[in-house]
Parts: structure tokens; C-alpha cells; sequence
């Protein structure tokens, strides 16, 4: 088997009344091209951001480092058993003014794959845990260590339709990066001792979310996904 390999250089920036928010992100990925389905497989990506957002009323400038590394390996142990280990890092640092703040969630999951006929299950357990250097201030969230990762899914009419359900769960680290895609307003004094809004700066833990569904396709021309859901988070910003 061989492998490809990707790289990808950008910025990205935002001037919003005065405000001006700047950052360069470098990612790549490395995979396999399995040439026979027992082939041992690899998927290794790295993301990266450095940022610099600067206060208009009073100058102050917040930096920071966001980084995602994503590790996949497995492959066939017997014929339909396969088995996967996934890695996951989230780690971020941020300096504004005196004060750096940093933060990281570490998770393994190992799988177990079956496939057979009309059936496949993926049976995993999500291991995880959070770090942060000032929880007073930011990432106060305290996760649970372990969450489901199960899905199961039975093609009932051959690329006709398909029932599927699936229960997950996990820590979510919310980044300046991804708080500012969901809200332009926001800015560096959210990082202030003492500003209520420093909550924001937190780690959604999803405690467990459930869903059941039906999808496939009628001839060439329609498809259909119908799907519901449960989910209980021990902490949620939206």
C-alpha cells in the first residue's frame, strides 16, 4: 500500500470597528491507499493556528496558538473483525496582556468494526481527559473520562435504504478561533479578570447523545436522511 500526503497554507482576517484580528493556519495530512482490505491503514493530520487580535479602545493585543492533531490507525484482524485506535489532541495557549491561559483535551478511542453482509458495527470507547492552567478563569469544565462511540447500521434495502443508530459522546474545546466564527463581536475582553463573559472561554462536555435513523435513495434522483436525537450535556455554551 502507498500513501498521499497534503499540505495547506492561509490567513484569515477580521476588522470590525477598530478591532483587528489576524491569523495564519498551517495544516496537512498523511494517509494510506490501502491496496486490498487487509491492508494495515494510517490518517495522520495536524492543524494549526497562530492569531493576534488587537482592542481598539485600549490597544491591548491578545496572541494565541490553536492546535488539533488527529492520529487513526488500524486495519483487518479476520476477515469481517477489524480493529481502530484513534488519537486526539485539542491543545491551545493564549497570552493577553500579563496573563497565558492554556488549555488541552487528550483522547484515545480504540474500535472494534464488523461488518457482515447487510450489518456494520463500530464499537468504541471514547477515553478523555482536560487540562487547563487556570480553571478559575477559563476552561472551567471538568469532563468525565469515558464516553460512548457505538453506531450500528443495517442496510435493510440494498442502496435503498438503511437503518442506523448510534450512541457518542465527548469534550468539545471551544477556541477563540471558533467563538469568533460564531459571533464577529467578540473580542480579547472576554479574557479580563473579572469580566463575567470569561465563561465563554469553556469546554463543552456532551455527556452522551443518542440518535436513530432511516436514509438511502429512491431511484437516482431523491434521497432521504430522517433522523432524532437525544443529547444531555454536563456543560453547553449554546
Amino acid at each position: 500500500s502507498g500513501g498521499v500526503f497534503g499540505y495547506d497554507i492561509g490567513y484569515a482576517g477580521i476588522h470590525r470597528d477598530g478591532d483587528l484580528f489576524n491569523a495564519v493556519d498551517a495544516k496537512f495530512h498523511v494517509n494510506s491507499t490501502p491496496k486490498n482490505e487487509k491492508s494495515f491503514v494510517y490518517d495522520i493530520r495536524a492543524d494549526y493556528r497562530y492569531l493576534n487580535d488587537i482592542y481598539a479602545f485600549d490597544k491591548s493585543s491578545l496572541d494565541g496558538h490553536e492546535l488539533q492533531f488527529d492520529i487513526s490507525l488500524g486495519g483487518d484482524i479476520r476477515h469481517t473483525h477489524n480493529v481502530l485506535v484513534d488519537f486526539n489532541v485539542d491543545y491551545v495557549n493564549y497570552s493577553h496582556v500579563s496573563d497565558i491561559y492554556s488549555a488541552g483535551s487528550y483522547t484515545v478511542v480504540p474500535h472494534y468494526i464488523f461488518i457482515h453482509g447487510p450489518w456494520h458495527v463500530n464499537a468504541g470507547l471514547k477515553l478523555s481527559f482536560t487540562t487547563s492552567n487556570n480553571r478559575s478563569m477559563v476552561y472551567h469544565a471538568k469532563n468525565q473520562i469515558a464516553y460512548p462511540d457505538v453506531s450500528v447500521s443495517l442496510a435493510a434495502i440494498r442502496e435503498a435504504m438503511s437503518i442506523y443508530a448510534a450512541v457518542t459522546g465527548g469534550n468539545n474545546i471551544y477556541t477563540y478561533s471558533s467563538l469568533l466564527e460564531r459571533d464577529y463581536t467578540f473580542n480579547n475582553t472576554f479574557f479580563r479578570i473579572g469580566r463575567d463573559y470569561s465563561c465563554w472561554i469553556d469546554t463543552e462536555i456532551e455527556r452522551v447523545n443518542v440518535s436513530l435513523g432511516i436514509k438511502g435513495r429512491i431511484a437516482n434522483c431523491f434521497s432521504y436522511n430522517l433522523r432524532g436525537g437525544y443529547a444531555l450535556y454536563g456543560n453547553t455554551l449554546f
